[in-house]
Formats: C-alpha cells, structure tokens, sequence
C-alpha cells in the first residue's frame, strides 16, 4: 500500500517468527521480499545483501536435501530459480 516503512517492520518481524519456527523456506521467502522491499527504495546494498541471506538459505536446504531423490532437488531448485542471479553465457 505503499507504506515501505511499515512492510519492513512487519516482515523483518515475520522473519523472526520463521526463524523461531525453525522454517528456513519460509525464512528465504522472507529474505526475498526484503530485498525487494530495500531495492524499490533504491538501497542496492541492503537489497544485495537480503538477496544473499535468501540464496544461503536455499542453499542449505539444498544440501539437508542430499539423498532424497535428484527430481525433487531437481524440481526445489527450479522453483527457486528466480532468486539465484542469471548470468549470460558468451557467444
């Protein structure tokens, strides 16, 4: 609603929660849309290092994920596809 302010307070709040719960998926959903947040305010350092927080986050889910099966790790990682960073591949 355009009060960025108060969305920073509210998800850095649910971010505590999620991490009290012990969900780290909800914990890099979290970090990503306080990314979001910080980057729309035009704080490319904050927003880089939220997006870092999240990336991390992933990726040790990834590796508690060892063993269960390639299409599932597989298929985690597409959906998460939009938070790593692409990088273009030379002609």
């Amino acid at each position: 609603m355009g009060d960025r302010q108060r969305a920073l307070s509210l998800y850095g709040q649910a971010l505590a929660i999620r991490n009290r719960l012990k969900d780290p998926e909800g914990q890099g959903r979290r970090w990503i849309v306080l990314m979001h947040l910080w980057k729309s305010m035009n704080q490319p350092a904050l927003a880089a290092f939220y997006g870092k927080q999240a990336v991390n986050m992933f990726q040790q889910i990834r590796v508690n994920m060892q063993g269960i099966g390639e299409d599932l790790q597989k298929s985690y990682l597409g959906s998460h596809s939009a938070t790593y960073p692409r990088t273009r591949r030379p002609p």
